[in-house]
C-alpha cells in the first residue's frame, strides 16, 4: 500500500537529501519551499498523509529569508490539522528550550497493540542523517505492518478504501490478530461508517467480534450514563477507543455476542413488525430501569441536548419561522437518555436488541428517545423511507396523531414510538419542545438543505410545533 508524506524544506540540498530517504523507506512526498505556498495549498493534497517532515527554519515566501519561529508557527497548526499524524522537524541545532517546545503536550501516537507507541513529534539536528534514516525506516515498517493485517469486506475504493482498511486493520492489531473481516450495518452516515468486525489469528481462530464506529470526534462516556444504566446484554458497551495513524479518525470499538448482527435501519425496509419490536424492548428496559425525576425546566433547557436555543433561533429566523421564547417553563421528569435513538443505534443480536453508539447520550428528558425514534426515519441519511412521499405536509402538523400513520411504509416501528412517546411525556409543552427541537436540528444538515423533500419535511413540523408551542 502506497505511503504518503508531506515536507517543507527550503534547503533544495537538505530537501532532495530527505526526499531520497522517504523514498527509500516507500514514502512518495509532496514538497513545499515555504510557509505560504505549504498553507494555501495542503488542501489540494488528495492523499491521506503518513507523515510530515518540516524544516524549523522557514522563510514565508519564497522573497524572504527563513526564520526558526515560522516552522515552530507551522507545527502547531499542523499537529492540529493532522491530529494523529508522526511529525518530524529538522533544525540546525536542538536546543533544550525547543526540545521542549516540539515535544511537551504533543503525546504519543498508539500504532498496534495497546502500549504500541511512537512520540507524536520527533525532532532531529540536520546533521543526525543516520538517525533521520533509521527513524524513517521504523515508521515505515510500522505502517507496513498496518497494511500486512488483511481487511475483507470493504466497499469503498480509492483513498476512501486506504483510510478504511488502515483504520479496521489496527482494531486488529489492537486484538493482536492478523485478520479482520468487516460488514456494513446500515445507519452510519456518510464517512461514519460502523461495522461488524470478525477478528482472527494466524490459525484463523476468532479471537474478537466487535461493533466498530468511526466517528470524528472524542467525548468520555459519564458514570452513571445510560450504557451503565440497562442491563449489560442490551448494551454493546465500549471497550476502546483506537486512534493513532487513522488519519484523524477515532474509531469506537464495541462489544458484540453475535457473528451476525443487524441493523434496524436494516430492519425498517425488510421487516417493519421485527423492527418495532426491537423498539418496543427498548422502551420497556427504559421504563423499568430509568426512573427519571419530575422537574420544571425551561423549553431552552429540554431543547439542549439536540441543538442550542440560540442556534435553534437562528435557524428559524433564516428560514421565516416565529422561534417561541426558550423561558417557557415546561414539566419534565429528567434521566439519562442514549440521545441518538435512530434506527441505525439498535442492533438485534440472537433475537434482542442491543444498542449502540453512545457519543450523544445525555441527561435529558425522559422522552427525548422517545421522540428521536419516532422523527429520525423521516431525515436520517441512510434511513430507508427519508426519499419517500409520506408523510404529506399534512401529516407533519401532527407527528402524534393517528392520521400521520395513514400510508406510512413502517406503522409497525411509528406507532410503537408514538406509544411511547405517549408513555414518557409530561405536558404538552415538553412534547412540541422536544419536536421542535429535533425538526430544526434537521436545517442545520447539508444533506437536508439540498434535498427539497425532507427539507419540506423538517420545515412543516418546525413549523407546527412552533405555533403549538407558543399557543400553550
Amino acid at each position: 500500500m502506497a505511503k504518503f508524506a508531506i515536507l517543507v524544506e527550503d534547503d533544495i540540498e537538505q530537501a532532495e537529501f530527505s526526499k531520497a530517504v522517504l523514498a527509500e523507506s516507500g514514502f512518495d512526498t509532496v514538497h513545499f519551499t515555504d510557509i505560504e505556498s505549504a498553507r494555501a495549498q495542503i488542501r489540494s493534497v488528495e492523499h491521506p498523509i503518513d507523515v510530515v517532515v518540516l524544516d524549523r527554519r522557514l522563510p514565508v515566501t519564497a522573497l524572504d529569508e527563513p526564520v526558526d519561529n515560522h516552522g515552530d508557527d507551522l507545527l502547531n497548526d499542523w499537529t492540529t490539522r493532522f491530529s494523529d499524524t508522526p511529525f518530524i522537524i529538522f533544525t540546525g541545532y536542538t536546543s533544550i528550550e525547543h526540545l521542549q517546545f516540539s515535544t511537551r503536550n504533543r503525546g504519543t501516537i498508539s500504532v498496534g497493540a495497546p502500549g504500541d507507541t511512537i512520540d507524536r513529534v520527533t525532532p532531529f539536528q540536520k546533521s543526525q542523517a543516520i538517525e533521520f534514516s533509521e527513524f524513517v525506516q521504523r515508521l515505515s515498517f510500522l505502517i507496513d505492518g498496518i497494511s500486512d493485517v488483511e481487511v475483507v469486506g470493504l466497499d469503498s475504493s480509492g483513498d476512501d478504501a486506504k483510510i478504511d482498511r488502515q483504520l479496521l486493520a489496527r482494531v486488529a492489531l489492537h486484538f493482536e490478530g492478523v485478520a479482520l473481516q468487516a460488514t456494513a450495518l446500515a445507519g452510519g452516515v456518510k464517512g461514519l461508517a460502523v461495522w461488524h468486525c470478525r477478528v482472527t489469528d494466524e490459525k484463523a481462530r476468532p479471537i474478537a467480534s466487535v461493533v466498530v464506529k468511526k466517528t470524528s470526534g472524542r467525548k468520555s462516556l459519564a458514570p452513571g450514563g445510560l450504557h451503565t444504566l440497562l442491563p449489560s446484554p442490551f448494551i454493546a458497551a465500549p471497550i476502546a477507543e483506537i486512534s493513532g495513524l487513522c488519519f484523524g479518525k477515532r474509531l469506537l470499538v464495541m462489544q458484540s455476542a453475535d457473528s451476525a448482527p443487524v441493523s434496524a435501519m436494516s430492519l425498517l425496509k425488510d421487516d417493519d413488525n421485527r423492527a418495532a419490536r426491537n423498539l418496543e424492548k427498548i422502551a420497556e428496559l427504559e421504563g423499568t430501569h430509568l426512573q427519571g425525576r419530575p422537574s420544571q425546566v425551561t423549553v431552552a433547557k429540554l431543547a439542549e441536548p439536540l441543538v442550542n436555543w440560540a442556534k435553534l433561533s437562528e435557524l428559524m429566523l433564516k428560514y421565516e419561522i416565529d422561534a417561541p421564547r426558550g423561558t417557557l417553563t415546561a414539566t419534565t421528569r429528567v434521566g439519562a437518555q442514549h440521545g441518538d435513538m435512530h434506527p441505525g443505534n439498535i442492533l438485534e443480536v440472537n433475537g434482542n436488541p442491543v444498542l449502540i453508539d453512545f457519543d450523544s447520550e445525555t441527561e435529558g428528558s425522559m422522552a427525548l428517545d422517545a421522540v428521536t425514534a419516532l422523527l429520525a426515519p423521516l431525515f436520517h441519511e441512510t434511513s430507508p423511507i427519508r426519499s419517500q412521499e409520506w408523510p404529506l405536509a399534512d401529516q407533519c402538523l401532527d407527528v402524534f396523531s393517528e392520521q400521520f400513520l395513514d400510508g406510512c411504509p413502517i406503522p409497525m416501528w411509528t406507532s410503537a414510538s408514538q406509544r411511547w412517546c405517549a408513555s414518557t411525556v409530561q405536558s404538552e409543552r415538553e412534547q412540541w419542545a422536544l419536536t421542535l427541537a429535533f425538526a430544526v436540528r434537521q436545517l442545520n444538515f447539508k444533506d437536508v438543505q439540498d434535498d427539497q423533500v425532507v427539507l419540506g419535511r423538517a420545515l412543516a413540523i418546525a413549523r407546527s410545533a412552533a405555533r403549538r408551542l407558543a399557543e400553550l
